[in-house]
């Protein structure tokens, strides 16, 4: 069991709170507002988590270095981990105001959120297919408990597509919105994957020995089937075990 607290930049605390508190506490510091939640076995993997969100009551949040204090009281195993969410960033200030940790505490590898994380899902990196890099702003693996996650990676670069939003007004330009638009992230790469999948489930069809295809059948194929630019199927944090290849998945099928 360990207790936590919030400490803002000008001193002001929290209480400590501990996982055996099981619970949703608020505080406020100075002009902010402070949200824990505590659980002492989480329905997602059975383990202790807690959860902080720091919200302003009025104008900004307050800037500077906000300390996360962390005491362990029965402590069997002395690891925890913690990530920082994606915050809601403002493309004028040229994104500058994301919250990090400061070194030595931040680590590029686990990066991974949810559902990213699920044992049963097809993980996908995102690459740039024109320079074969994997984007600064895909997940890296290993899961906290050391599965290998992502498990493949596939194009999400600057990827044309469809553009919810295409024909209609821009009320702040009054210009058309295109109809195709470039975006890049997970969201660019997963759907190469599931349109890939759909062809391993429409082929599977025709072959009798086949025709029970499984979601973990469906991803060892695509596992086996990628390929990383080193050349090997080794598994990587940032590629998972390559690139994916329609082509060779289907001929594993086949």
């Amino acid at each position: 069991m360990f207790t936590i607290k919030v400490i803002d930049p000008a001193g002001n605390s929290t209480r400590g709170i501990s996982t055996d508190d099981d619970g949703i506490f608020n505080f406020t510091l100075g002009n902010n507002s402070v949200y824990i939640d505590a659980e002492r076995f989480t329905e997602l993997n059975g383990e202790g988590i807690v959860y902080i969100e720091i919200k302003e009551e009025s104008s900004r949040l307050q800037s500077g270095t906000w300390l996360v204090e962390m005491e362990g009281v029965d402590v069997r195993d002395g690891r925890f981990d913690a990530w920082i969410e994606r915050d809601t960033r403002d493309a004028a200030n040229g994104y500058a105001d994301q919250s990090f940790f400061e070194d030595p505490d931040f680590d590029a590898s686990m990066t991974l959120g949810t559902p990213g994380t699920a044992r049963r899902a097809i993980v996908v990196a995102n690459y740039d297919h024109v320079k074969q890099t994997v984007s600064d702003s895909s997940g890296r693996g290993q899961t906290r408990d050391q599965r290998p996650k992502p498990d493949v990676s596939a194009p999400g670069t600057e990827i044309l597509s469809s553009c919810a939003l295409g024909g209609r007004i821009d009320p702040g330009s009054h210009q058309i919105i295109p109809i195709r638009t470039r975006k890049t992230g997970t969201s660019m790469a997963a759907p190469h994957v599931t349109g890939i999948v759909a062809l391993l489930f429409e082929r599977a069809k025709q072959i009798p020995r086949h025709r029970r295809l499984t979601g973990q059948q469906v991803r060892k194929m695509l596992t086996a089937a990628a390929s990383n630019p080193s050349g090997t199927t080794a598994f990587n944090k940032s590629w998972g075990y390559g690139r994916i290849d329609a082509e060779e998945a289907l001929k594993l099928l086949d």
